[in-house]
């Protein structure tokens, strides 16, 4: 089987890319299941002190940029970033990194350009009740779980 993914440079430096189609709800790959206790700008928030980080620098997940507009999702229950819609050959693969970051450890400009850019990403729950909304459906049992407290 030809490999689905590709990490390749890009205006916003390494990136990751389809190296072939991949199909609305498959699966592009699985997460290292590596757990810390420290947030970092490339670890995802798993719990309130619990985070997933790669031990390996050059592994796929470190170079899933955001988007407000992504291609992809985490999907919790296996620790797997899968497609949302059909991704075609030479896509980035972006991932809404709100639906995994109560709070972020490294803040940004958002400049993905999609029409529901939120313009600068620091985590969940800096968005507004309708952003948060719409996001619902993807974001983490963590986040979740801080959702049903508020």
């Amino acid at each position: 089987m030809a490999k689905k993914i590709t990490i390749k440079e890009s205006i916003k430096g390494k990136s990751l890319f389809a190296a072939q189609e991949i199909a609305k709800g498959e699966i592009i790959f699985a997460f290292e299941r590596h757990f810390t206790g420290t947030r970092t700008k490339t670890s995802m928030q798993i719990g309130e002190n619990l985070h997933q980080e790669s031990t390996d620098p050059d592994s796929a997940e470190n170079f899933i940029n955001h988007s407000c507009g992504p291609n992809a999702f985490v999907e919790f229950s296996d620790l797997t970033l899968r497609a949302l819609q059909t991704i075609l050959p030479d896509e980035e693969i972006t991932l809404n990194y709100c639906t995994t970051e109560w709070v972020s450890a490294a803040p940004f400009q958002c400049k993905c350009g999609s029409k529901n850019c939120i313009g600068y990403f620091s985590g969940f729950s800096f968005l507004s009740k309708e952003q948060q909304k719409k996001l619902e459906p993807l974001v983490s049992p963590f986040i979740k779980k801080k959702l049903a407290k508020n």
